[in-house]
């Protein structure tokens, strides 16, 4: 029953949907974007990256601006500026196709369909 024991039902029916609809993000980023929504490149390229640090040692890959959209958000990350998502991006080395957990910076990101 939670913390409310067994008044937890009428807790969240009182403040379930104002909870729910709430902008829950991790960190102090406060990028704004709502867990899994559907990410685009906003520019002709999105880096994807194992830390979330613009060095060339943690990028991963990229991702071209395109219809579909290439990103789905999970979290902010701990560093302002970034974020961390589930996309599908093209390997650093050789180009194949990968579906993995990466750091994006949010300049390169956009919940916005082109």
């Amino acid at each position: 029953d939670g913390i409310w024991g067994a008044k937890s039902q009428a807790k969240w029916d009182e403040f379930g949907k104002a909870y729910s609809t709430k902008n829950r993000t991790v960190g102090s980023a406060g990028s704004g974007f709502v867990y899994n929504a559907p990410l685009w490149v906003k520019g002709e390229l999105a880096n994807v990256y194992s830390y979330p640090k613009a060095e060339s040692k943690y990028l991963l890959g990229s991702s071209k601006r395109g219809a579909k959209f290439f990103a789905r958000y999970s979290s902010d990350a701990n560093m302002a500026g970034w974020i961390k998502a589930k996309a599908m991006y093209n390997e650093l080395s050789g180009g194949k196709l990968v579906a993995k957990v990466v750091y994006i910076q949010t300049k390169d990101v956009t919940n916005v369909a082109p």
